[in-house]
């Protein structure tokens, strides 16, 4: 099988995703498929190391409380890194239009290539190569859009996801998007959506309830695998693209060292019930409750209650 295409995954401006746990998600493709090689990386980073010194005090409290052993710290995280990144890069802070989108994040890019190339050696930057990049975003597209992408960089836009789209998880709609545009990127470019709504991951949708039949499905249609084919793709790699399309990879949450497994113990994120960008306090609640601290909470309140009921009939 040929060397792997890189794909490079870029987060930026995300103050309500739990990027930790989608990293995870994307990052695990490595290991189950040999056509792409995915790396993720964190716009923050950079944003906080060249402008950390112009940031205002709401920014500097949010950072310290993240640091710290305080409620909500993982909020606090997030607040603070996309604020970093709103510093850094202002317009992030409105909607971008769909002709000048790719244009403005293409700066972020290199912008970010360029002070990760600059860093000694010893940080880890000596595999640096350009590739494909997807930036992941909360910041909005102008026109209802949640994806857009020209030549070598496409834009995933989780702005307009809502929790009654769940299921599939904004997660898994983040993998699948990723995946359409890994196709993209490395193998046919001419390649674009079908109006035809297949199940295929290359169905057109107009909007992001639309999508979530070709998430579920997870499906190459003939008339894509035949433009793979025709681009020089082999048959082999051509198996290997649907069997990492059906998300089987992926396990459930009940099965120990399944990547959905991992995402719920790690990260709290359960794939067919968490419905936001990150779990919410009362889902992580509902998964206490199912908990053996949770069995042994109801036998102390039936104990409670049966000794009220004998009372009250002893009297």
């Amino acid at each position: 099988m040929p060397p792997r295409k890189r794909i490079r995954i870029l987060f930026v401006n995300c103050p309500r995703l739990d990027v930790t746990a989608c990293k995870y998600l994307i990052l695990a493709q490595n290991k189950v498929q040999g056509i792409f090689q995915f790396e993720a990386y964190l716009f923050s980073i950079f944003a906080e190391q060249v402008k950390a010194a112009t940031f205002d005090t709401a920014a500097k409290l949010l950072k310290r409380w993240s640091t710290m052993p305080l409620p909500f710290r993982k909020w606090a995280e997030r607040r603070y890194a996309a604020r970093a990144d709103r510093v850094a890069a202002p317009f992030l802070a409105v909607p971008m239009g769909r002709q000048s989108c790719v244009g403005l994040m293409k700066d972020i890019v290199i912008k970010h290539d360029q002070w990760l190339s600059g860093l000694p050696r010893s940080y880890g930057n000596w595999s640096i190569e350009r590739a494909p990049t997807i930036v992941v975003t909360e910041t909005p597209l102008e026109g209802g859009y949640y994806g857009w992408s020209e030549e070598d960089l496409a834009i995933i836009s989780i702005s307009q996801w809502q929790r009654y789209f769940a299921p599939p998880s904004v997660l898994e709609f983040i993998l699948s998007s990723s995946q359409r545009y890994s196709l993209r990127m490395s193998f046919v470019s001419e390649i674009g959506s079908h109006y035809p709504t297949r199940g295929c991951i290359w169905d057109f949708n107009a909007n992001v309830g639309d999508a979530r039949a070709g998430i579920l499905v997870g499906y190459l249609c003939d008339s894509c695998e035949f433009s793979l084919l025709s681009a020089g793709v082999t048959e082999e790699e051509v198996t290997a693209l649907k069997r990492l399309l059906t998300h089987e990879w992926v396990g459930n949450t009940e099965t120990a060292g399944s990547v959905a497994g991992n995402l719920k113990r790690v990260f709290s994120y359960d794939l067919s019930r968490t419905k936001g960008l990150h779990a919410s306090m009362r889902e992580r609640l509902s998964d206490a409750l199912t908990s053996e601290t949770a069995k042994w909470i109801v036998a102390v309140v039936l104990g409670g209650i049966v000794v009220w009921l004998f009372r009250v009939i002893k009297k």
